[in-house]
């Protein structure tokens, strides 16, 4: 039997199509199909299927159940379909699955370091060739199969390009012209499928076009984002106008026949094959030339597989795929960094290379994405952390420095990630290796960013930059200045912030750490936001996913400061239904929960709003991932609760967020800083009390706030006592109360507020007084952006 979801989906047998009913049945199909490992309980389908419905539908899903048990038949003496433990599983020993076999083809090709280009080009257009149309494209929309279609596009998209790469290492350039056009075309931002398109337009002859290939993208750069185009594709610009041969191909070597030597002989002789691909690729990595990079260590490995099996082949294997994975670290493409680095370990498994193995396990865990488990990951850190000795001190502490990392980002184990960064650190001390101890602090400042502990972080920034001036590392230097500059904004120095940001922008053009562009264009977003100037957010925010289009965490950040952007505007209704898909993506990252739970109800939908906080928050705790979005998802579920009127979650999120009392909330590493953490303790002791607890934080949200001179924050905190006094006081607490939501409003016009929801707080400050004896006047919203 086959079963085909890469387009339509499809179910045959013995060649013949099966009539497979309407939407629902397709979609329980789909959903097994994506759960072949674990299936799916009852209840999850029911969830997944019908949402707030799922509890009315036990009937309906039995019914479709047993109908797709009936059409998948038997294998032998046991259904396709089956329920085990609870579980409903398909038998994978039944069927085939086009999904599974294009991405078993593609893991294979990244496991195998011999095979030919030939060979890669052909097998990977054998898998796309599976592909009829987008994923799953007949079944519903859940969130498991919405992720599940992101993932699966990803993949396609890289073993496209890996294919196109392939082709032009072959020099089949003339055949690729159409299909880059075309792929140009519909992603106009994608400097890389350009500088594809412009290096084939050159060696099919045709430079004139290449060069206006080239200069077209960059004009797009710079009218879309305002962004200069990169390093490496001004880089190409120039070389094809001088004509630089090193744009010319040569086509690989291939095996001499018998008794020749091959047309490269000087060459092996001095370096052996290989070798002189890994040295250049090395070098255009230190220079920051990925795209060139990239070609050199592939053409190397192909150099490898032709030599065939000589003493040293497989360690130079290893070391070329180790020098891919670092090329895509540093081009923020995580699948294809993981697949090299594994690739790597494998190699260096066949080899009994522990040291190589440890340095497969660092650039696995290179770049790790929120809530993305892969098994591999740990398991690779294990065995290498097993097979080092005491004379790899270094090692060791950088294998359990990236372990940390994964820890804190990929489990949203904060605190276990704290534990074993603080053992990485003890084993770098213990090593005297200035890089390894630079690296464990890195990952301590990262690992740390969740916690209130803004002081320890601003000792461990220092100690970072002085040492990364001692051995000239000037990524590890400009990870310590962002960090020491965030940190200062957490205390509420805003004018020292944007000193460091000044600089960092300067200083960021000279570092070759993908990070830097990204995390500079991160707060520039967050600074316009606070400044209200939301002319400059979409910019900043197009710059972002053009820099990283194959990072999710950067997809993440980017979303996460349009929704800021919004709700500072008032335009939450018009990104709802954006924020829901969101969510239905990318299910693992409960502060996008938080962001959908707060968004219905600044929209009136109360109770949705309280469905979602009663998922979060439970059992007396919050049940969220002590991650770089723990203290986001916190402040956003405080404003969920005031909304709301829950004092029970109330009373839970007063004692996670007391710790961060008299900082700045600056949200997931500079998405937004929506002022002092005084103010959201502040409103939740208005509905759980003592009301001077309430007063005494709302005071001391002030001061904070207007030390910072940024009016925004002030505004909002403003409107929210303001309220609050007006709701709750008598005499001079209602005259304040009102002047304070005089002073919100007029801040908010000079700062050209775009709309207003009905009920704000401009009725609270021309209301009469209420004289002595009557009942206090209700509470307008106390969000005075929404």
């Amino acid at each position: 039997m086959e079963i085909r979801v890469l387009g339509p989906i499809e179910v045959s047998r013995d060649g013949g199509a099966l009539p497979f009913g309407g939407e629902r049945r397709t979609t329980l199909l789909a959903l097994l199909c994506v759960r072949l490992d674990v299936g799916l309980t009852a209840e999850e389908l029911a969830r997944e299927m019908w949402g707030s419905e799922a509890s009315a539908a036990a009937v309906t899903l039995r019914s479709h159940l047993s109908r797709l048990r009936g059409l998948l038949g038997s294998s032998g003496e046991e259904p396709v379909l089956a329920s085990r433990g609870h579980r409903y599983r398909l038998d994978t020993a039944a069927f085939n699955l086009d999904a599974a076999r294009f991405e078993a083809a593609v893991a294979r090709l990244g496991r195998d370091a011999g095979i030919s280009l030939e060979e890669r080009s052909d097998e990977l257009a054998d898998a796309l060739a599976l592909w009829r149309g987008p994923p799953y494209e007949t079944a519903g929309t859940t969130p498991i199969l919405d992720a599940e279609r992101v993932r699966l596009d990803r993949a396609r998209s890289a073993a496209q390009e890996d294919r196109i790469a392939a082709d032009m290492d072959l020099g089949r350039h003339r055949r690729l012209l159409s299909e880059l056009e075309a792929l140009a075309v519909s992603h106009p931002l994608d400097q890389r499928l350009a500088s594809m398109y412009a290096l084939c337009l050159y060696r099919s002859g045709r430079a004139a076009e290449s060069v206006r290939a080239v200069q077209s993208v960059q004009h797009e750069l710079r009218a879309t984002t305002g962004l200069d185009p990169s390093h490496e594709l001004v880089s190409l610009e120039h070389s094809i106008l001088s004509g630089d041969p090193a744009l010319d191909w040569s086509p690989s070597p291939v095996t001499p026949a018998p008794g020749s030597r091959p047309l490269d002989a000087v060459a092996q002789d001095r370096w052996g094959a290989g070798e002189s691909e890994l040295l250049v690729g090395q070098q255009l990595l230190r220079a920051g030339r990925m795209a060139e990079a990239l070609a050199r260590l592939r053409e190397g490995i192909s150099r490898v597989e032709h030599a065939g099996a000589a003493p040293d082949g497989g360690s130079r294997a290893c070391d070329l795929f180790l020098a891919l994975a670092e090329a895509h670290v540093r081009l923020r493409d995580v699948a294809s960094a993981k697949a090299a680095a594994l690739a790597a370990a494998n190699m260096a498994r066949m080899l009994g290379d522990r040291s190589r193995l440890g340095r497969a396990a660092v650039l696995g865990t290179f770049v790790n994405t929120l809530g993305d488990r892969d098994d591999a990951i740990p398991e690779l850190c294990e065995e290498a952390l097993g097979l080092l000795g005491e004379d790899e001190l270094a090692l060791q502490a950088t294998v359990l420095a990236g372990r940390a990392d994964y820890e804190a980002v990929a489990l949203g184990d904060g605190r276990r990630a704290a534990q074993t960064a603080r053992g990485a650190l003890a084993v770098a001390q213990r090593s005297r290796d200035p890089v390894a101890l630079s690296r464990c602090l890195w990952i301590q400042l990262d690992v740390l960013g969740w916690t209130p502990r803004v002081g320890e972080r601003l000792v461990l920034a220092e100690r970072l930059v002085a040492l990364a001036g001692t051995t000239d590392d000037a990524e590890a230097e400009y990870f310590g200045l962002k960090s020491r500059a965030i940190n200062t904004l957490v205390l509420g120095d805003l004018a020292t912030f944007d000193r460091e940001l000044a600089r960092l922008e300067t200083q960021g053009r000279d570092v070759r750490d993908g990070y830097s562009r990204i995390q500079v264009l991160l707060w520039r977003g967050m600074r316009a936001i606070m400044d209200r100037r939301f002319d400059d957010v979409e910019p900043a925010i197009a710059s972002l996913l053009t820099l990283a289009s194959r990072e999710p965490n950067v997809q993440n950040l980017a979303t996460g400061q349009l929704f800021a952007a919004r709700w500072e505007e008032g335009r939450l209704d018009e990104y709802l239904p954006i924020l829901e898909e969101h969510v239905r993506r990318v299910p693992g990252i409960p502060a996008f929960a938080a962001c959908l739970a707060l968004a219905r109800a600044v929209c009136g939908d109360v109770d949705g709003a309280a469905r979602v906080l009663s998922d979060i928050v439970r059992d007396g705790g919050v049940e969220s991932p002590r991650d770089p979005t723990w203290t986001t998802t916190l402040c956003l579920l405080a404003e969920v609760a005031v909304l709301v009127g829950d004092a029970t979650v109330a009373g839970v999120l007063l004692r996670e967020l007391a710790p961060y009392r008299g900082q700045l909330a600056v949200l997931s590493g500079g998405v937004a800083c929506t002022g002092s953490m005084d103010r959201y303790l502040a409103r939740l002791n208005c509905l759980v009390g003592p009301a001077d607890a309430a007063r005494s934080l709302f005071e001391s949200a002030l001061a904070i706030e207007t030390a910072t001179g940024c009016p925004t924050l002030t505004a909002r905190t403003r409107a929210d006592f303001g309220c609050w006094l007006v709701a709750e006081g008598r005499g001079d607490d209602l005259q304040r109360g009102q002047a304070l939501c005089r002073q919100a409003e007029r801040s908010a016009t000079r700062r050209r507020r775009p709309s207003r929801p009905p009920g704000c707080c401009e009725n609270v400050a021309t209301r009469p007084l209420a004289p002595e004896g009557s009942p206090p006047l209700p509470a307008p919203p106390p969000q005075l952006s929404n």
